[in-house]
Order: structure tokens, then C-alpha cells, then sequence
């Protein structure tokens, strides 16, 4: 692993069990139903970068970003931090670990405890590593929720007398209080209405910068990804389809997928008129994915050996890659 590289994920997979196999069923050769949230997932994140994860509902983002931070046991794959494959580490060693990997949830409301006040909510991960100094939570919890634009009348209020953006705010601060050098932030602003997504993102940004954050921003909205984000993978039923630096993504993607998908952004300016690139049909069943190439139900360029061989990491450009058979023609 580079020594600019903080993470690194390596042929991820997560599989759900679905139901039960009776005996009879198993006499009769039935198999267990898995559900294929992830399958072959591999990126690195380096230090001080902000890689975008998008793609439509149940591509499996959020499994992924709670995947990679061990919140959800992987069924197989590595997961490397600061040189340390960590699937495999005992808990207390684990539990170290969390104060350097933190994530901000999607919903702010169900992530903060109704019962606990504020001071209590974002001390909670210094308790958790071993802080005892009862001062020194108080001023580190001060700090941060100054930090993140809250005033000190905050500190003994309850979640329920916030708004949604404060209490993104919160949740944010919870995070931080650690002092992490990684973050998930799974869709962090997709509860909040337009003009308090802007200053939360704007607030991201700036705390990534100030702290020196490296980060994994997932979202299902192109356009806040791709505000984020240095680098962008783009995800299809459980696969990274295509991976590139932002600007080249959006200049010239190369999966017909990422095509489709960004074309699909409405535009500001009515005088540009969207393409007619809708995508048929659905994503495929998670239990049953479509062997070969899993686009190619839905693909206007498929072709035969789409729909048989699974399609290779091609490189396009510098640190850009795409899995697609066009690109090997």
C-alpha cells in the first residue's frame, strides 16, 4: 500500500442470507438464498482526498459504508487502514481503532438519542475510547460544537429542540469530537430541505479541509457528489462499474451506465435540453443478479458476450478506470 494511501478496500463482499432451507429442501439439492449487496468492491482513499460513491437506491452504498468501518461483518474481502488489515482484529483492538474511523448517519433524527441531552450525545465517543477527564470532554465538546456553528446554549438541550440542520450539526460534531482522519458520510444532507444541504456541505468542506480529512462521501445525488468529491466510483447492484478523478467523470465518462446516469441531472439552463437517455427497465433482484455483465438487461449497447462474461477493469486514462466490453472491442 502507497504511503499516501489511509484506506484500502480490497475484493469486498457482503451476502445476506434470505430465509431458511427445510430438510426436504436440502434432500432435494435447494441451495440458500443470498442477497449480493456487495460483490468485488476494491478502492484505496488516500490521505487529505474525498472519494464520491454514487448510484441509484440499493446499488448498495449504505452497506458498503457500513461495511468498510466494520459496523456490518464482511463475508469476505480485506479492508486496510494506515497499513493494517483490521477484519480481522480483536475487539478491544477494534475499539481503538474507532476513534480514527468515524461516519455522520443519513438520518439525523433517528442517529441522536431522544433521551440524552447534547453534551452527553457528542461526549459519548470520548467515554467510549477511555476519556476520564470530565474537564477536558467538557471543553472538547464545547470546541466542536462551536466548530460546527452551535452555540454553547446547546450543550443542555435535547435533539427534539433542534432543527434538521442542527441536528446534522450534532451529529457531525459526535464524529469529530474524536479527532478521526476518516469519515463515512452516507448521504448526509439527503434528509434536509435545499438551502440547508448548501451551508451543511459547505460546512464539510470546510472541515475537511481544516482537519485534514480523508473521507468517503456516498449520495445518490450527482450533483452534491461530484461538489465533494476528488475522485467518483460509480456503483451498479453491488459493483464499481467505473472509477475516475471528478472533472474526467463528468467530462467524458465511459460506462454506458455512468453515461446514462449523469445525463439524467436536469439541467439549470432550460435552453439545454436533456438527451433522451432514459434507462429501461429496473435494477436487477440482489438474490438473482444476472450473470456476466449486470448492466446488460438495461444496456442500448449490449451484446452477446455481455450477457455471459464478466467484464475487467479497463484503463482509460490516469487513474481512471472502467468494466465494460465496449471498451475492449
Amino acid at each position: 500500500m502507497s504511503s499516501q494511501t489511509l484506506l484500502s478496500v480490497k475484493n469486498l463482499v457482503k451476502h445476506y442470507r434470505v430465509g431458511t432451507v427445510s430438510f426436504l429442501g436440502r434432500r432435494f439439492g435447494h441451495k440458500q438464498k443470498m442477497v449480493h449487496s456487495l460483490d468485488g468492491v476494491s478502492f484505496n482513499v488516500a490521505r487529505d482526498e474525498t472519494l464520491g460513491v454514487v448510484g441509484e437506491s440499493g446499488c448498495g452504498k449504505t452497506t458498503l459504508a457500513r461495511t468498510m468501518l466494520l459496523l456490518t461483518p464482511p463475508t469476505s474481502g480485506s479492508i486496510t487502514f494506515e497499513d493494517k488489515e483490521i477484519t480481522k482484529l480483536p475487539k478491544q483492538e477494534l475499539r481503538k481503532l474507532r476513534s480514527r474511523m468515524q461516519i455522520v448517519f443519513q438520518d439525523p433524527v433517528s442517529s441522536l438519542d431522544p433521551r440524552m441531552r447534547v453534551r452527553d450525545i457528542v461526549a459519548e465517543p470520548l467515554v467510549g475510547v477511555g476519556e476520564k477527564d470530565r474537564a477536558q470532554i467538557r471543553e472538547k465538546v464545547r470546541a466542536m460544537l462551536e466548530r460546527v456553528g452551535l452555540s454553547q446554549d446547546a450543550l443542555n438541550r435535547f435533539p427534539h429542540q433542534f432543527s434538521g440542520g442542527q441536528r446534522q450539526r450534532i451529529g457531525i460534531a459526535r464524529a469529530l469530537v474524536c479527532e478521526p482522519q476518516f469519515l463515512v458520510l452516507d448521504e448526509p444532507t439527503s434528509a434536509l430541505d435545499a438551502s440547508i444541504q448548501a451551508q451543511v456541505l459547505n460546512l464539510l468542506r470546510r472541515l475537511e479541509r481544516d482537519l485534514r480529512l480523508s473521507s468517503v462521501f456516498i449520495s445518490h445525488n450527482i450533483n452534491v457528489v461530484c461538489y465533494m468529491s476528488d475522485r467518483i466510483a460509480v456503483m451498479y447492484a453491488g459493483e464499481i462499474v467505473e472509477m475516475g478523478p471528478t472533472r474526467e467523470i463528468l467530462g467524458k465518462s465511459s460506462h454506458p451506465y455512468t453515461t446514462t446516469l449523469f445525463a439524467s441531472v436536469p439541467k439549470v439552463d432550460p435552453s439545454h435540453r436533456r438527451a433522451d437517455t432514459e434507462i429501461i427497465g429496473e435494477q436487477p433482484s440482489p438474490v438473482n443478479p444476472p450473470s456476466g455483465c449486470r448492466f446488460h438487461p438495461r444496456c442500448p449497447f449490449v451484446m452477446e458476450k455481455c450477457k455471459s462474461v464478466r467484464p475487467e477493469q479497463t484503463v482509460v486514462n490516469s487513474n481512471h478506470w472502467a468494466a465494460c466490453h465496449l471498451l475492449t472491442k
